[in-house]
């Protein structure tokens, strides 16, 4: 029987490891954040001058930690050429009220550039 010298074995290791962590999240969904109780409104809060070029504000955030809300504050992100930003905020759905995460989503416009969304 003929055995792998041991800086490739654990190379092979490595990547058979790096592999099946790969294949584990393919298909997974984001965990939802679903509870019972209304979040509290929005705080009002004064957003300063952008700090760099094309910066786009992320508004705060009343966030659920698993026993109640907490404040998440809002912060500044590099814009996206070509998307636009939905803020983070929360649903009321059946099952109770459900937090969608900001991201980015493309920006889609007609044929006379006018923006579509």
């Amino acid at each position: 029987m003929r055995f792998l010298p041991l800086p490739h074995a654990l190379l092979l290791a490595l990547l058979l490891a790096a592999c099946t962590a790969c294949t584990a999240t393919i298909g997974t969904q984001p965990s939802r954040t679903v509870v019972e109780d209304e979040p509290p409104p929005p705080r009002v809060t004064v957003q300063g001058p952008a700090p760099f070029p094309d910066a786009v504000y992320v508004q705060g955030y009343w966030r659920w930690n698993g026993e109640r809300y907490v404040w998440q504050e809002g912060e500044w992100r590099r814009a996206r050429e070509g998307h636009r930003f939905e803020q983070p905020h929360w649903e009321r759905e059946d099952e109770g009220w459900v937090f969608v995460e900001g991201h980015w989503e493309p920006m889609i416009v007609d044929e006379d550039e006018e923006l579509i969304r």
